[in-house]
């Protein structure tokens, strides 16, 4: 700018010089020079005043600040600039040093609470009083929040008075710090439990880039931390003041006194009259410095220094008490230690908190110290884990070195590259340690001095479990100082050979800094599981569990599991020590398991110090998906399936309820709730579509029904019909109900007459007659007894069919005849099945062929235009990268396409709609489209599989399980022509699959949590639209029962009042949808009248030559079903 000048009569221009916002260079000293005098300004609230001391740090714009500056910084040096100000902390809480993303706010949020978590250990000296520097802690009363409301803090309304009481004794507590019993510490970790997908790998990423440099080396902190830990004489007094009983302290104390009075090296008697004065009046009872205060001062009084010899006497009874009460502390410390080894043996015991504390310590000045995370992650996440490193860190921001990832293997080799690696760490020092992979579960890991230098070490539970049989590494110390008992401290080979013995992992050697587990909830098992107690052994400074699947609501077992995680975190309230395990039990369980809502407010003041959740319903930016479901009606073939497994729980249930005393086989009894189960499982198996069920009856059942059926003297017509409805049961054919017309493969039949009746015909009007249940036939109007009844049934059992090794049965072809009973007369004789047209490749006779080359010796493979199975002419491998989307051939191996069964309802559905959605997505500009098909039942991805890679070819489809899981993932995403994946139950956890755009349910999920980790692979941050999930269920069966009873559940409000336990409500949920199964009628016709008739569209036969002796092997759908009495057998269920 300028302004005008007056001199004299003319105006002049001046030019003023106008303060740059930019400076033209700046250096790290004067970036650093810059922020001096801020750190006065802490603590005031005006951000204004704040950053008058750097006025031109203050001057410089928020985002160049936060991207273009302290990105730059070390960790270090970034957390110091970020502790100068109000100002800088607000402006520089999301920048993470070698982060390529910009974080959302939920994980700032986050990123915040888990530093504030790892700041320090907090004791419980230091949670009472007021707490206002923790924030989110319930009516700022910390103390309450740690112990589940085990303390009330009473105040006054202005303030000025408070105390708290212990509401286990109702009495006073007061803050003393000194009793090393009651001074337990809060867990310096939590849990982040947030939603599946909302970037908690990110956040703990963010995490160990914000506090890369500390180390669990003593620094001046841990020094002070140190000198206050508890020393051997500290270990003495309590043991002194705890265990010795008065009156072995009086003796102690004369016999010590004695020692010296008479038995000195001088030869010089001392009386020590006012130390035996003072023994015989308890004076030094309680406290034994005292007593050697005086013994001291008495000998110092004794001899005075007159003389040289004098002198010399006083030196030689002060170096010889100084030995007597070394010798006697010594002894003491020994039976201290022999007596209090265990800490839960005496939980209230001052010694025994001592003399842990100061074996811990110990033990960690045993170990390596580490600036390292361990991660630990299931299996199939360590690529998930890899990649997001590799994607999101740029590690030189941190070092000059070249960033070494090393990932560990048993393939061969791998030593080699191991001893490559550790070259250039440790002699050339060319490389900078930062992410460890370990690949090789049973393999032994490369020496604790090795691994310590990584930045990030990523194992798997399968190490885990693994190596826990080799025990703890205090285990090794006990054993190394057996062997040398001499030695106080025993050196180890950290970094000698890769070789190891079966010694302690080296895991196990290391003082990590922090410990992280991905898919924590599974360290709320019970402490008998190895991979929890391997866990246990593991040091670390910090403590965290990610989980974004919420603990199963099955009463007080899940609670339970949060006391597991509690102690995984090491949270010192919860455990025997001030009866902290008394209050959970009383407190937290007993309240929850009554439906007493302070049990649930305890239990939420607890975890929101120890937990950060978000749901996806509070990020604005991630858009909703797109729910449906699609009912597809069954085909005739599934439909008999269905009913025969229908008629097999209606049987159980129909003659259960007949007599009182066979409830016990009822399938709705609380002793056979695993066959309930089964039951079900089976119904929602033949819902899927990828099997069928023939029945089948034993040698054994065969003949006891033939027994009774002359045992009820039964006539000649009515056994003859008996022995055609067991072979066309056999034979996969149908009998109808000889009262509706209903067609079904299993009927019940009457020990009068030998009726067919289905289970909705049976007659339920029971009568006694002489103290006898019996019933009334409505086809020969006899009475029979409910008993005969029952055991008359012949006790079928049932055989599954896979669609896949049985493609004549799917499409309703026959089914290997029952030796039973020769087939029809006039039934048509199987010969030779000609050749079927098959359309698409041409067709060549057949001629055998030899293989000539081997696979992947680098020859290129050659595919006959005339053979239809794709393989190679050379090497007989099958060509991997057919793409029959548009095409109805492959270009390369010249297969054909091979069309959907249409007797396989949801395979058939899935197609088509595929086919729909490739179409729309070629003709509109939308996202390329990629599709998940999910199930439970890895049959029914294989059937559905099957027919995807025939009609879409092996190129357009991958498999996610098995060994080439990470090849068909990485197919899946990055080739534009595979757009659909099969998922099964080990994908639906950890995966990134942000860029698929639609989700297949094949059933109704029973469990809602699985359902929600499957939809939270697509329904996650980074997602460029909305995902459409649709769920497949089939037609008026149990699949439409199951979500009618969801959504019912969803608009009842239950409380934990009403739902006591959720085995109980997952039990009373099986057996409603158990006695709600009915019958799918859709393709019978149904007769009007009751009379007998003959099986419909079938020619008569005689069965007049039946073989009696023959033997064959039927497998059992159930094998460790054991046989019950003839009786029960024929009442209870098998699946």
């Amino acid at each position: 700018p300028r302004r005008r000048k007056a001199t004299g009569n003319t105006p002049q221009l001046e030019h003023t010089r106008r303060k740059r916002l930019f400076p033209n260079h700046i250096s790290l000293e004067e970036l650093y020079m810059g922020m001096d005098g801020s750190s006065n300004m802490l603590g005031k609230g005006n951000h204004n005043d704040c950053c008058d001391g750097c006025p031109l740090m203050r001057q410089l714009p928020r985002d160049i600040l936060a991207e273009k500056i302290a990105p730059f910084l070390p960790a270090k040096s970034l957390q110091a600039f970020r502790c100068t100000s109000v100002y800088f902390h607000q402006t520089l809480e999301a920048v993470v040093p070698g982060l390529n993303l910009r974080l959302y706010r939920h994980q700032i949020t986050s990123l915040d609470w888990m530093r504030q978590r790892e700041t320090k250990a907090i004791t419980e000296a230091e949670c009472f009083g007021n707490n206002n520097n923790y924030h989110g802690v319930p009516d700022r009363d910390l103390h309450r929040s740690v112990t589940a409301g085990q303390s009330t803090l009473l105040r006054t309304r202005s303030g000025n008075w408070q105390c708290r009481v212990s509401q286990i004794t109702g009495i006073e507590m007061v803050d003393n710090q000194t009793d090393p019993v009651a001074n337990r510490t809060v867990a310096r970790g939590g849990l982040l439990a947030d939603e599946p997908g909302l970037g908690k790998t990110i956040t703990v990423l963010s995490l160990v880039l914000q506090t890369m440099g500390l180390t669990t080396k003593e620094t001046d902190q841990n020094s002070q931390s140190r000198s206050g830990s508890p020393s051997e004489e500290d270990i003495f007094r309590a043991y002194w003041k705890e265990s010795v009983p008065k009156d072995f302290r009086r003796e102690d104390l004369l016999s010590l006194t004695n020692r010296l009075s008479r038995k000195n090296k001088s030869q010089v008697y001392v009386p020590f009259s006012s130390v035996r004065i003072g023994i015989k009046d308890d004076s030094y009872v309680a406290q034994f410095d005292h007593y050697e205060r005086d013994m001291r001062d008495e000998i110092n009084a004794s001899f005075p220094e007159d003389s040289v010899e004098q002198r010399e006497i006083r030196d030689a009874l002060q170096q010889q008490f100084n030995e007597m009460i070394q010798s006697y502390k010594s002894k003491q410390i020994h039976s201290a230690s022999r007596s209090y080894a265990k800490v839960t043996s005496h939980p209230n015991s001052a010694v025994a908190s001592l003399y842990e504390a100061h074996e811990r310590r110990k033990f960690l000045d045993s170990l390596i110290s580490s600036h390292g995370t361990l991660l630990v992650v299931p299996s199939v996440l360590l690529d998930h884990w890899r990649d997001q490193i590799k994607a999101h860190v740029n590690f030189a921001y941190m070092t000059k070195k070249e960033p070494l990832i090393f990932e560990f293997t048993a393939s061969k080799g791998a030593d080699a590259s191991l001893q490559t690696a550790i070259d250039h760490v440790v002699r050339d020092k060319t490389h900078w340690p930062c992410v460890f992979l370990d690949r090789a579960p049973s393999k032994p890991l490369p020496p604790a001095k090795f691994l310590a230098s990584f930045q990030i070490v990523i194992t798997s539970n399968s190490r885990f479990m693994y190596e826990w049989k080799n025990g703890s590494f205090q285990d090794e110390l006990r054993r190394m100082s057996e062997e040398s008992p001499g030695e106080d401290n025993v050196e180890f080979a950290y970094f000698n050979s890769l070789d190891r013995s079966d010694s302690a992992c080296p895991l196990l050697k290391i003082h990590w800094l922090r410990l992280v587990v991905d898919e924590g909830h599974s360290m709320g098992r019970t402490q008998q599981n190895s991979s929890v107690q391997f866990a246990s052994w593991i040091s670390a400074e910090r403590r965290w569990c990610m989980t974004g699947t919420p603990t199963k609501l099955n009463g007080a077992s899940a609670i339970n599991e949060v006391l597991s995680l509690m102690r995984f975190l090491q949270h010192d309230f919860f455990t025997s020590r001030c009866e902290g395990d008394t209050h959970w039990k009383k407190y937290v369980v007993k309240l929850w398991k009554e439906g007493n809502l302070s049990g649930f407010h305890r239990l939420r003041s607890l975890l929101r110090v120890l937990m950060k959740r978000h749901t996806k319903l509070d990020i604005v930016e991630l858009p909703a998906p797109l729910f449906g479901c699609k009912s597809v009606p069954m085909t005739p073939a599934e439909v008999e399936t269905y009913n025969c497994i229908v008629t097999a729980v209606h049987s159980n249930l129909v003659l259960t309820s007949l007599k009182e005393d066979a409830k016990q086989d009822s399938l709705l009894h609380v002793s056979n709730r695993r066959f309930a189960g089964e039951a079900l499982a089976n119904m929602r198996r033949v819902c899927v579509g990828f099997s069928r069920v023939i029945p089948t009856l034993s040698d054994k059942n065969w003949q006891e029904t033939l027994e009774l059926a002359k045992e009820y003297k039964l006539s000649e017509d009515a056994t003859t019909a008996v022995k055609e409805f067991v072979y066309r049961a056999e034979n996969g054919k149908q009998s109808d109900c000889q009262c509706c017309g209903l067609s079904l493969s299993v009927l019940l039949i009457t020990p009068c007459c030998a009726s067919l009746i289905c289970t909705d015909c049976v007659n339920h009007d029971v009568r006694k007659e002489h103290g006898t249940e019996v019933l009334d036939c409505m086809f020969c109007s006899k009475l029979f007894l409910v008993d005969r009844f029952q055991r008359f049934q012949p006790g079928f059992k049932f055989d599954w069919l896979d669609n896949l090794k049985n493609d004549a049965m799917a499409k309703g072809g026959a089914v290997s005849p029952s030796p039973r009973a020769p087939p029809p007369t006039n039934s048509p004789t199987l010969g030779p099945v000609p050749p079927q047209a098959v359309v698409g490749p041409l067709i060549r006779p057949p001629q055998e062929r030899q293989r000539t080359n081997k696979p992947g010796d680098g020859h290129e493979c050659i595919y006959d235009q005339y053979s239809v199975d794709g393989k190679c002419t050379l090497c007989f491998v099958e060509h991997d990268g057919c793409n029959l989307l548009h095409t109805g051939r492959c270009r390369i191996c010249h297969r054909g396409t091979v069309d959907c069964p249409e007797e396989e309802s949801k395979s058939s559905y899935l197609v088509t709609r595929l086919l729909q959605l490739a179409k729309r997505q070629q003709s509109a500009s939308a996202r390329p489209l990629k599709v998940i098909v999910f199930s439970q039942y890895r049959k029914a991805l294989n059937l559905v599989g099957d027919r995807l890679l025939g009609r879409f070819g092996n190129g357009c489809v991958s498999e996610y399980w098995g060994k080439y899981r990470t090849q068909e993932l990485r197919k899946f995403r990055h080739s534009n022509e595979c757009f659909c994946m099969l998922l099964g139950n080990d994908g639906s956890e950890g995966l990134d699959l942000s860029f698929v755009t639609h989700i297949f349910f094949l059933e109704e999920i029973w469990d809602r949590a699985r359902a929600d980790q499957a939809v939270a692979r697509a329904w996650r941050m980074g997602a460029t639209g909305r995902v459409e999930v649709e769920t497949i269920v089939a037609q008026n069966t149990v699949e439409e029962t199951m979500q009618e009873y969801e959504a019912q559940q969803h608009r009842t409000d239950k409380s934990a009042a009403e739902i006591s336990s959720s085995k109980e409500y997952q039990v009373a949920k099986t057996h409603a949808l158990l006695k709600s199964l009915q019958y799918i009628t859709e393709f019978q016709s149904f007769r009007k009248t009751s009379s007998r008739a003959s099986p419909l569209n079938e020619p008569p036969f005689r069965l007049a030559d039946i073989n009696e002796n023959w033997k064959r092997s039927i497998p059992n759908m159930n094998d460790d079903y054991k046989e019950r009495t003839n009786k029960k057998r024929r009442v209870a269920f098998c699946n």
